[in-house]
């Protein structure tokens, strides 16, 4: 029998509702649960666990309080259990038993009676007091008589006797839940560190200690809750004053807050929201996987997913259904299984990153290698900027894309133009620039990645490329027209000196006639400028595209003015072309900039 004792030491973190959650989880797979509730002050297990029956609690005629009253009066523990726990009603879906030993018969009169009458300091700690005694009796009287695979404790919040017993005698497990505020994190560090302090009785291991951050709003950012589990899993870590109270805590776990609890609260699991449509569901399945060993569920699990694979081939749509529906157990063999039959049917590729999503947040930090083929095979699609929706998490395509070697061009120039898309230019260049780092001189990198660092203003950063690969992709021209945009970038009075060869510079004035002028033009040259305007002008004429000139236009109105642009253009353009030109210039002045490649739709 594993016990595991559930801790808060402020209330509001839905504490009693997760002990809730993982006693029918646990059922789920037919593992015998005890379940006590140590919260006499404000008792309500009871009532989390029937929460299936909206309005209805449990009736527990005794519990927990008339257990120990009983040892107080009488010197001794009662001769039964049967009077102080009662079998719980099951769902269709539980098959293991649940045995509930309340905290007694709340809110009547002669509970508050008993529970006044228990003096719990001189029971547990006056000399010669037999109070831990008693509790280690309980907690072997309930293995001896239900057998129980987990004792599941709803400890007291705060700091209280019978809270010490609780979190430090009687459990192999301490889930602490924290809320993000100085005073809980000040006073669950306190306690946290005192366990490590605490005579265990003897053959009992040290408790292992896991904190969870509760109640945490969605974020719109990641790297916001990334900061604040961060922040917290400092704050519990640092140093004490006697450093031998000093903790360790490495997994911080997260349970979100969902805005329908707060105005109907429901169990989770078995409930009527799936993982994909409940954050706090997923929360719950992440928690599950760290606090029980994957034994539990997988000799369950494996049959069901077995049997959903045996009609893939008649009834498909059947299977893929079931497969779905065991996804909500929330082991990753079933994400996995998923996964695969998504594939075989080529389901719609959100549909299957959404999967890959789900999985990925059970096993994370691990990467397996279906995740790496999943996003290979539907994340690919350059989408029109217009139409372009985050299919998923993109922490988490980012993730899987290092763990796989950082050196798929293709997935990360589509990622770079999420990120953007989200607001996160910065996020967007640090991508590519691993990517340059990884793969080297691959022009689609280099490019990208420049024009990325354009965007987010990184220049610096530009030249660093620039240095490195003028060698290799020195006569490329898109790597030549962002080399050229970069000096034009960084002109000043005094003019610069482009870093472009003379072959560059050929190849970039037949391929980017109007870049090449704006470069000409900030570098001072303006006889070679001219030789570019006339050539655009002939360029024109023959192959009636006007974006050149565009570029060129914008350059020379920046230059000289509105007067000496009408009179330069108007007198080497026919009347049509100068028209169109002049309906540009109206429209977007001397702030026209061409779109680069990656913008183009």
């Amino acid at each position: 029998m594993e016990t595991i004792t559930f801790y808060s030491y402020k209330g509001g973190t839905g504490r009693t509702l997760v002990v809730a959650n993982v006693a029918r989880y646990l059922s789920r797979f037919g593992k015998t649960v005890a379940v006590l509730d140590f919260d006499l002050e404000a008792p309500g297990l009871h009532y989390k666990l029937n929460l299936d029956n909206p309005g209805e609690a449990i009736s527990v005629p005794s519990g927990v309080v008339d257990y120990f009253h009983s040892c107080h009066q009488q010197g001794s523990a009662p001769d039964s259990l049967e009077d102080y726990c009662i079998p719980l009603e099951l769902s269709a879906a539980e098959q293991g038993p649940i045995h509930l030993m309340g905290a007694g018969d709340v809110p009547s009169r002669q509970y508050w009676e008993k529970l006044s009458q228990i003096n719990w300091h001189e029971f547990l700690y006056a000399p010669g007091a037999v109070g831990v005694l008693r509790f280690l009796e309980l907690k072997e009287r309930i293995r001896e008589r239900f057998e129980p695979d987990f004792l599941l404790i709803d400890a007291r919040t705060g700091i209280t006797e019978i809270g010490g017993v609780a979190t430090a005698i009687l459990p192999d497990k301490v889930v602490c839940l924290l809320l993000h505020n100085r005073e809980n994190l000040d006073g669950a560090r306190a306690v946290l560190r005192s366990l490590g302090r605490v005579k265990r009785p003897p053959g009992m291991a040290p408790v292992e200690v896991i904190p969870v951050l509760a109640r945490i709003p969605a974020l719109k950012e990641q790297d916001d809750e990334t900061r604040l589990v961060d922040f917290v899993r400092s704050f519990l870590n640092e140093p004490a004053e006697e450093l031998r109270d000093t903790i360790a805590v490495s997994d911080l776990f997260t349970l979100h807050s969902e805005r329908d609890l707060e105005v109907d609260e429901r169990l989770r699991i078995g409930g009527d929201k799936s993982p994909d449509q409940s954050i706090l569901l997923r929360d719950y399945l992440r928690l599950f996987l760290r606090l029980f060993k994957p034994e539990i569920v997988r000799p369950h699990l494996a049959p069901m997913i077995e049997r959903a694979k045996q009609m893939a081939f008649d009834h498909p749509d059947r299977a893929q259904k079931e497969l779905e529906l065991l996804t909500e157990y929330g082991h990753p063999d079933a994400y996995r299984e998923l996964l695969k039959f998504y594939r075989l049917r080529k389901t719609e590729p959100n549909i299957q990153l959404r999967a890959a999503q789900r999985l990925w947040e059970l096993v994370r930090p691990e990467v397996e290698p279906i995740l790496w083929e999943c996003i290979k095979s539907n994340f690919k699609e350059r989408i029109p900027r217009r139409s372009r929706q985050l299919p998923v998490n993109l922490e988490f395509i980012e993730h899987v894309w290092r763990q796989a070697g950082g050196d798929d061009v293709s997935i990360a120039c589509v990622l770079a133009e999420y990120w953007e898309d989200s607001g996160s230019s910065g996020k967007a260049a640090d991508l590519l620039l691993a990517l340059v780092d990884n793969v080297g001189a691959d022009p689609t990198a280099a490019i990208s990645c420049m024009r990325q660092l354009r965007r987010a203003g990184r220049l610096v950063e530009i030249r660093h490329i620039i240095d490195e690969f003028s060698g290799d992709l020195g006569t490329h021209p898109e790597f030549l027209e962002e080399v050229a945009r970069y000096a034009i970038e960084t002109a000043d009075e005094s003019g610069v000196q482009a870093p472009i060869s003379p072959e560059g510079m050929a190849v970039l004035s037949e391929t980017a006639p109007g870049t090449t002028y704006e470069l000409l033009l900030a570098l001072g040259d303006e006889e070679e400028a001219d030789a570019i305007f006339d050539h655009v002008i002939e360029q024109l004429h023959r192959r009636k595209d006007l974006e050149p000139l565009m570029r060129v236009a914008s350059a020379f109105l920046h230059r000289y003015g509105r007067s000496e642009f009408e009179k330069q253009f108007r007198a080497r353009l026919r009347d049509t072309a100068f028209e169109r030109l002049q309906r540009f210039v109206t429209r977007f002045g001397s702030g026209f900039r061409r779109p680069v490649a990656a913008d183009r739709e």
